[in-house]
């Protein structure tokens, strides 16, 4: 209850008031060299909320981790729908009414959260270039990844234990269908282009290159 009404305040806020914000993420803090906060909904953030941030702390880095577009949508849906996935108000055909809604209206929540061009503009023209990290989900727990992560905020390297998963989601275990995935890939081709433009194709996992393969030899 403690927490819910310190977040609550955090939220009443006046506009432009991120005192609050600074000193709760900064609640047992020790002698730590870095603190931080993980949270998807950044991604839906406009340049100038980016800049707040930036100007709140001005040493800030920003670490932005990627996952396949097509797989980040559908397992958006579901993660989002899974208590009606699990009780059975909601089945298959209906998820993927909704994926094929959200292909076709960008303005919604779950095409958004794929959208990583449009996030990628807003952070470029909010934050210094040296300051931001792009990591892939698929590669995120690999030793050599998480090194980089390390160097990059300054704090020692360690060892990664990828044998563990934290917060592992219970979400039913659907598959989208191989033209659904197709059209998807078309609609968010733009997408990869623009991860690509700034890290290079040769940095894609591989489940990006699968994904996008029948695009790239067309």
């Amino acid at each position: 209850r403690r927490e819910m009404a310190a977040h609550q305040a955090l939220l009443s806020a006046p506009p432009g008031d991120h005192s609050g914000y600074a000193a709760f993420l900064q609640r047992g803090r020790g002698a730590e060299k870095a603190i931080g906060e993980i949270c998807p909904g950044y991604a839906h953030l406009e340049a100038e909320t980016f800049a707040e941030m930036q100007a709140l702390a001005p040493g800030a880095k920003f670490l932005f981790v990627m996952r396949e577009p097509v797989a980040r949508l559908w397992s958006g849906l579901r993660w989002n729908n899974a208590a009606k996935i699990a009780d059975g108000t909601l089945g298959r055909d209906d998820l993927i009414a909704m994926f094929r809604s959200a292909l076709g209206d960008r303005s919604r929540h779950a095409w958004r959260a794929s959208d990583y061009a449009r996030t990628l503009e807003a952070l470029e023209a909010a934050v210094p270039a040296d300051r931001i990290r792009l990591m892939f989900y698929e590669t995120l727990f690999e030793q050599e990844s998480m090194d980089g992560v390390f160097d990059f905020l300054g704090v020692a390297r360690r060892p990664v234990d990828a044998s563990a998963r934290v917060n592992e989601s219970a979400q039913a275990p659907m598959t989208l269908p191989p033209a659904v995935a197709a059209e998807a890939a078309e609609a968010l081709r733009p997408v990869r282009d623009a991860v690509a433009a700034r890290l290079g194709d040769g940095a894609l996992p591989d489940a990006w290159r699968k994904r996008f393969a029948p695009l790239e030899t067309a």
